[in-house]
């Protein structure tokens, strides 16, 4: 296994159509009442939100796994102070551009929400570096 690899996010259909439904909407009214002021801050943040969606990966280099999305989130940890990965669809903010994710509980209790595009591979990686990472499966419904 390489010592460094990019993972990108994962870009979930939903949320992105979600997100393009609102800004839709946004974008019709601000035409319809000739709103341009309007206009454009909503196409500003729609640029954003593309950018943002495009830029998030999860970078693992030796024994860390740095966490980028946009150039509003850049986090760095250890994984060996990684204590269990969880497979959720919590939908809190957090850098995942999709709602499968993957919960990663760190021993500060603190609680980071990602979404690799590889997941499995990713999972692999990481208990390849932290053999000790308790990995739980999302339960299935029905």
């Amino acid at each position: 296994m390489t010592e460094h690899r990019i993972y990108k996010s994962k870009i979930g259909f939903g949320l992105a159509a979600f997100v393009g439904f609102i800004l839709l909407i946004v974008f019709t009214i601000m035409i319809v009442n000739q709103i341009w002021i309007g206009f454009l801050i909503n196409l500003l943040t729609t640029l954003f939100i593309v950018y943002t969606l495009l830029t998030t990966q999860y970078t693992i280099n030796k024994d860390r796994l740095r966490i980028q999305s946009g150039f509003l989130y850049d986090e760095t940890i250890y994984i060996n102070n990684v204590i269990s990965l969880t497979e959720t669809r919590n939908p809190l903010s957090s850098p995942a551009a999709s709602l499968d994710r993957l919960e990663l509980k760190l021993k500060s209790s603190h609680i980071i929400l990602i979404s690799p595009k590889e997941k499995d591979e990713f999972i692999n990686h990481l208990l390849h570096i932290n053999p000790t990472i308790k990995f739980n499966l999302r339960k299935k419904i029905g």
